[in-house]
């Protein structure tokens, strides 16, 4: 049976023997991550009106300086039907190449950036978790 986490105007399912933090992070926005030990599924709630562009430039920026050489590329996910736009980010971090995918969703009432990250080998694996934890939140987000 897979755990939910509320949000103020969402909510999503994870599996029940992941770890999760649930944070504030300003005045603005509302973090939770939820993980099984190694990878990360991270989403951010704000509201309606932010501005994804500049989300997105904000958390390039973040990784950038923290990971040099990173390489980002456009990038969708179809989720439930639904495109999810935003980017992949690769690069080396202790001999192990690391994927994040930033992506943005916006529902009537919020603006969720949801940023997932892992070293690819076991992205393989985690991946398919990381999507159907952002359906979820999709569904719920209508």
């Amino acid at each position: 049976m897979p755990a939910v986490c509320q949000l103020r105007d969402a909510l999503f399912e994870y599996p029940e023997n992941w770890d999760i933090d649930d944070d504030a992070n300003g005045e603005d926005g509302h973090a939770v991550v939820v993980s099984p030990g190694t990878g990360v599924w991270q989403v951010s709630q704000y509201p309606v009106d932010a501005d994804l562009e500049s989300l997105f430039d904000e958390a390039l920026s973040a990784l950038r300086k923290e990971y040099r050489g990173m390489e980002v590329s456009p990038a969708t996910d179809m989720i439930d039907g639904r495109p999810l736009d935003g980017f992949d980010v690769t690069f080396i971090y202790l001999d192990l190449i690391v994927t994040v995918w930033l992506r943005g969703y916006r529902s009537p009432q919020s603006l969720f950036l949801i940023m997932c990250q892992g070293e690819d080998r076991e992205l393989e694996q985690l991946g398919p978790v990381f999507h159907a934890i952002s359906a979820s939140l999709m569904r719920s987000a209508k």
